[in-house]
């Protein structure tokens, strides 16, 4: 088990996802508790100019979907905070963070998803 601060470490992986295509990941989160996650991208119009990255997450039940918007910056953008975006049938926050990096017609996606946990390490 690996921990980052009270968080047990659920999956920490590197995607690569063509330009159109989209990612789906399951986490294990109990005996019967699954959570499918999917990855997308969206671009603005090429001709908008100082299109700045933003990203949003959208739920229904025990499926998430995070969009990366205008995620296209050479060295990549992160998201540097942990960001809660579910829980388990316990209540415990499951958050994300991570790194996309785009790369001619693909984004790399390196991408921590983790569970809050109950222990006192920090």
């Amino acid at each position: 088990m690996i921990k980052v601060g009270k968080r047990d470490v659920l999956l920490n992986t590197i995607i690569f996802i063509p330009i159109n295509e989209t990612s789906e990941i399951e986490l294990n989160l109990g005996e019967s508790d699954l959570l499918h996650v999917v990855i997308a991208f969206e671009n603005g119009k090429s001709s908008e100019k100082d299109l700045k990255p933003s990203f949003s997450v959208e739920g229904d039940g025990n499926k998430g979907i995070i969009t990366f918007k205008n995620w296209n910056e050479t060295f990549g953008s992160s998201i540097s905070e942990p960001l809660i975006f579910a829980s388990d049938d316990e209540g415990n926050g499951v958050s994300f963070m991570g790194n996309v990096v785009k790369h001619g017609e693909m984004y790399k996606a390196e991408l921590q998803f983790m569970r809050e946990s109950n222990s006192n390490v920090k």
